[in-house]
Formats: structure tokens, sequence, C-alpha cells
């Protein structure tokens, strides 16, 4: 799966979700997110699985704020 860190994967997704460009444009999405073609190329082999994991990642992170908040409240 790579080297691809969570910042990498989710600057490759605000390039993805903006539409600004067809992501099969290395050049482009390289320029617009920072990252080097070889990351790229790695995460849309790698998609779904980096995917599932930030996701996962990022669930159990908002979960521990709301166990670790103290008042019960979703943290805003």
């Amino acid at each position: 799966m790579g080297n691809i860190n969570m910042n990498e994967f989710e600057a490759y997704e605000e390039v993805r979700i903006s539409g600004e460009t067809n992501m099969w444009d290395t050049n482009m999405v390289s320029m617009l997110s920072g990252l080097p073609k070889d990351k790229i190329l790695v995460i849309m082999n790698d998609y779904t699985k980096l995917r599932e994991r930030y996701e996962m990642k990022q669930t159990k992170d908002n979960l521990s704020d709301v166990v670790s908040n103290k008042n019960g409240r979703l943290k805003e």
C-alpha cells in the first residue's frame, strides 16, 4: 500500500473532491496537491484500502474526542 500518510491522502482527496482536474492528469494533480507523481500513482492504485484506513482512523479520533469531552457533547 505504499508509504502514504493521512496528510498525503487528504491532499489527494481535496483535489479529487474539488473537481478541478481529471485525476488521470497526474501532472495537474501534482501541481494542485503538492504530491509527487509516484505518491499519486500509489494512492490511485490503493485508493480503496487507503480510504478505508483513513476513514477508520478519523472515526476513531472523533470517538476519542467525544469520550474525552467532559460534558458529553460533541466538540465544535
